[in-house]
């Protein structure tokens, strides 16, 4: 990953630009980064590890929100393991490895626009949660 990071940031002349990247919390970008910061090292470039890795906002909130509805007993630890799982297995990250052309881009735009029924819906693990949490809220 991180030869496909730095080649992208040469292709496109953003070396010595970059000063964090925002990711989850998977090990694998902990990796990425400090093979990063090795690269721009190499390049007499100043780039930290620690500050230059930097935890997605709302992925924090959605662990957060989770282990609160866990906490207090809206939702058990089967159902927190079902949202994770549900989660990392979902294709928020596909666009990773989709095509860089045009058409892809005007495809994908099409998906967007449309509304996402299954989002809270009530019957779904994460709908659950969000349910729950909604009732904590007000």
């Amino acid at each position: 990953m991180a030869t496909a990071v730095w080649a992208t940031v040469e292709k496109f002349g953003l070396v010595g630009r970059i000063t964090a990247f925002v990711m989850d919390n998977a090990t694998n970008n902990d990796t990425m980064v400090l093979s990063f910061a090795r690269s721009c090292s190499q390049m007499g470039i100043r780039f930290s590890v620690s500050d230059g890795r930097m935890r997605c906002m709302p992925h924090t909130i959605h662990l957060s929100a989770l282990k609160l509805l866990e906490v207090i007993g809206a939702l058990t630890k089967e159902e927190k393991r079902a949202s994770k799982a549900k989660s990392s297995t979902s294709a928020y990250q596909d666009s990773a490895t989709e095509s860089l052309e045009r058409t892809a881009d005007e495809d994908a735009g099409g998906t967007e626009d449309s509304e996402d029924t299954d989002y809270a819906a009530a019957t779904s693990v994460i709908g659950a949660a969000v349910f729950k949490l909604r009732k904590i809220v007000r």
